[in-house]
């Protein structure tokens, strides 16, 4: 019945199920003032209310009541009213000022913990009082003096209640707390988002999941109310399926995401600190978002590097940055510190940066500074500036080029922004037996200016057709990855089976009808006599797997369009030089890349040339190579071991062999 009551939002002020308890709570303490009256008491009343979790908001809903009698109570006021509220979910609908004038009822919640976030703030509920959040990463420069200060609360606590564990197993215990996801708060900031998104109104919430919630923790016997929770959540329609990014990683995590809630934690923050290191009631975060190839590197004000992203990978720092599931550099800027974060890149690239501000609260940004699209030049420079902010002061975030020149925002938002939905969903045209042809992820809640990626996987032997929206098709690609201004409903479309092609050779064998992504085998005709084979024309824009476009076999991948090559074949002509040399002198090369005239061929007379002919030993060296490497082509040059065997070794001398200068473009040789 409890874990019922939690998610029985109903349809008034106040949440429905905290709101009987605490009315029960209200009228027992009522209750027992009047019996201190008829008893005779005069002296002071006074009410201390602590809870947590479900008991946190049925204590700050009973503090709010009392409160309110102590207007009209002669035998108490409200300076005796006394609230704790640990992990407090938020539990009425009300504005800013009704939540600030009950300064006497305390919240304290951690930023990470998911259940303070619930229910949901988007349907205008809060809590009554001042809310404190508990340090975290994403919120205090100061985190790492605080950590150190709640290691050893914990390891005591657990030396305390748990008296069997040894001091290793009491810091294990501690450390495992401790352990929470990179930018956990963040995570269920857009969980709860998507959540509210999709639910739509707190009516839809009691329509859709309230009731099925219910039939589920009677069913189980309430033994786990957040997996029932979860469960009905994903048998919402196509809830999952639009914003799988926003809601993997919570499904993936639950247990480690838990621990942001549990009771020790919260009880060894409060040994651990006192007033002072407390996070203000300003409640804000702040965070950068960089889109691009630019590395990305953060310092504090003393110049100690806090944070570094190169290309997708995030060092561990003191700033918990990452790259999100959408690509998108991440790095949280705590608004009590000052940094200076710099973009570099080694060639010119388009960079998009961009500063949120949101009020932990309302779940509302309400700062938002964005430059998009700007060139960041090759071996140069950006430069952002961002400065602590004192409470309810919001930032100014100026970005420099490598000149010095401050570059003007695209965004300057200092109201409220409406975040923006992206969602997925998937059409199978000719669907087989009720099997999927494809699979596609993506979509969550967005701040302007953010950037989205949608995937598509098409099943195999089936085919991805493009990423569709209101019917018309915005890209064939199946990563697609766009600047999200707007609310956008993008559908995978799939197709039973790859769209087939037809291949047609001309001079050669491979003729045929290949699927998209086949594996296409051509081979010229033998060369008549006094010709050598050339090329494939019609071979632009084809990806071989084997063999080019230079070599009489070879394999390409079959794309999405139809095929019509032909071999072409050339007249041999004799070549003068001293030893009598020809065309044909690199018999092994000519036999592995099937032409005298191809690029790995021309590096290798180029070698021969500039390097192996200039001296005595090396031309001796030719000499012997020309006597004695016809008979070896001749013998074994169509078997695939001769083939594979000098492949790969020429390959390697040719990559080396380019790597110092030489080469690839055609050649004449050099007489000698």
């Amino acid at each position: 019945q409890e874990w019922a009551s939690n998610f029985t939002i109903g349809l008034s002020k106040e949440h429905q199920g905290f709101s009987e308890a605490a009315s029960m709570v209200f009228e027992t303490a009522r209750t027992y003032l009047s019996e201190l009256r008829e008893d005779g008491y005069g002296g002071a009343v006074k009410f201390w209310i602590i809870g947590y979790s479900r008991g946190a908001a049925v204590a700050n809903l009973t503090a709010q009541r009392l409160t309110a009698l102590a207007e009209t109570d002669n035998a108490f006021t409200r300076d005796d009213v006394f609230a704790y509220c640990l992990a407090c979910p938020r539990n009425a609908i009300l504005d800013s000022a009704d939540a600030s004038a009950y300064d006497n009822i305390v919240n304290i919640v951690h930023y990470a913990d998911f259940v303070p976030k619930i229910p949901l703030a988007p349907w205008g509920y809060g809590r009554y009082g001042k809310t404190y959040y508990l340090p975290a990463p994403e919120l205090t420069a100061q985190y790492s003096e605080a950590s150190g200060k709640l290691a050893q609360s914990l390891g005591a606590f657990f030396g305390a209640v748990r008296p069997e564990l040894n001091a290793t197993a009491a810091q294990q215990s501690a450390g495992a707390l401790m352990s929470l996801l990179k930018n956990q708060g963040r995570l269920t900031d857009r969980f709860t988002d998507t959540m509210a998104v999709h639910v739509g109104s707190q009516s839809a919430f009691v329509d859709m999941v309230q009731g099925a919630f219910r039939n589920v923790i009677e069913a189980t016997g309430g033994k786990d109310g957040f997996g029932a929770f979860f469960q009905v959540l994903m048998g919402l329609p196509d809830y999952y399926e639009r914003y799988e990014q926003s809601i993997l990683p919570i499904t993936q995590n639950g247990q480690q995401i838990s621990l942001a809630h549990a009771p020790e934690l919260y009880l060894a923050w409060l040994d651990a600190l006192d007033r002072a290191d407390a996070y203000s009631p300003d409640g804000r975060s702040r965070v950068l978002a960089v889109n691009g190839p630019a590395d990305v590197t953060v310092f504090d004000e003393t110049g100690a590097t806090v944070a570094q992203i190169t290309g997708s990978d995030a060092a561990d720092g003191v700033l918990p940055a990452y790259v999100d599931p959408d690509g998108q550099k991440i790095v949280p800027l705590p608004v009590d510190g000052a940094f200076r974060v710099e973009l570099t890149y080694g060639a010119d690239a388009l960079v998009s940066y961009q500063i949120e501000e949101t009020d932990l609260e309302t779940g509302v940004t309400d700062r938002l500074t964005e430059y998009d699209g700007i060139l960041l030049e090759a071996e140069g420079r950006l430069t952002g500036t961002v400065e602590a902010l004192a409470a309810g002061v919001r930032g100014e975030y100026p970005l420099r080029n490598a000149r010095g020149e401050a570059l003007t925002p695209d965004a300057d938002v200092r109201e409220a922004v409406r975040n923006c939905s992206v969602s997925i969903r998937i059409r199978d045209d000719g669907t087989d037996g009720g099997e999927r042809n494809g699979f596609a992820k993506g979509g969550g809640l967005y701040v302007p200016g953010e950037h989205a990626q949608a995937l598509a996987t098409p099943a195999d032997n089936a085919a991805f057709l493009g990423w569709y929206e209101n019917g018309t098709l915005v890209s064939d690609e199946a990563q697609f990855r766009f600047r999200v201004t707007a609310d956008r409903e993008l559908t995978a479309v799939f197709s039973a089976e790859k769209p087939a092609y037809q291949v047609t050779v001309e001079g050669g064998s491979g003729s045929g009808t290949y699927r998209q992504g086949d594996s296409v085998p051509i081979a010229a005709n033998d060369a008549a006599e006094g010709q050598e084979f050339d090329k494939w024309e019609g071979a632009d824009g084809l990806t071989f797997v084997a063999g080019g476009a230079n070599s009489p076999n070879a394999s390409f991948v079959m794309p999405e369009r139809g095929v019509a090559l032909t071999a072409v074949f050339r007249t041999v002509s004799g070549q003068g030089g001293q030893d009598g040399k020809s065309n044909q002198g690199c018999y092994v090369a000519t036999s592995v890349y099937g032409s005298y005239d191809c690029p790995e061929v021309w590096t290798l007379r180029r070698f021969r040339d500039d390097v192996l002919a200039e001296t005595w030993y090396g031309r001796l060296f030719i000499r012997l190579y020309y006597a004695l490497s016809p008979t070896a082509v001749k013998l074994f040059g169509d078997s695939e071991w001769f083939q594979s065997f000098f492949r790969d070794r020429l390959n390697q001398m040719v990559s080396d062999l380019q790597a110092e200068g030489f080469e690839s473009t055609p050649y004449e040789d050099r007489a000698w």
